[in-house]
């Protein structure tokens, strides 16, 4: 490394490269909810020296760059609409197999509620069957949990 801008780490901050001066020279902390991401060379390597020659270069900035971006955490639910056949079945899956009865509602682009039958096919999957219509589908499941408290989980789907 050819140059760096001399810092110093905030308290809280995980050093993940310092100089031989011990000045950070790549630190990432937690800020709000994200993280930020601190690398006080360049990346064209007039101060870097011939660190973007190195194989993994690209790699390297590719993984400073993922770890600031928002983490989102998955749905409750897996929903997998199936169109093939003569209705549009939707396969509703627990991410918790949360064996509880729920219910469903589906409402339709135009605000109208949809008839749906609602199964339960195997522990914490369910089968919404639907008429087979085009359009934008709006879903809502509410279901109780063990303490009485209900969860609402609210997607959409279409069915071409």
């Amino acid at each position: 490394m050819n140059a760096y801008i001399a810092t110093t780490a905030k308290q809280r901050a995980f050093l993940t490269l310092v100089s031989e001066k011990e000045d950070p020279v790549l630190a990432q902390w937690q800020y709000g909810m994200g993280t930020m991401v601190s690398f006080t060379s360049d990346l064209s390597g007039k101060w870097s020296g011939e660190w973007p020659a190195w194989g993994k270069w690209g790699s390297f900035l590719n993984q400073l760059v993922t770890i600031t971006l928002p983490k989102f955490e998955s749905g409750p639910y897996t929903l997998t609409p199936d169109n093939s056949g003569e209705e549009t079945v939707i396969m509703l899956e627990s991410a918790s197999q949360n064996h509880l009865p729920l219910s469903v509602d589906v409402v339709s682009e135009n605000g109208e509620i949809v008839d749906a039958n609602t199964k339960l096919v195997a522990p914490g999957e369910y089968e919404i069957i639907i008429p087979k219509q085009s359009g934008m589908y709006f879903i809502s499941v509410k279901q109780e949990n063990n303490e009485g408290i209900t969860n609402l989980y609210q997607t959409g789907f279409t069915v071409p």
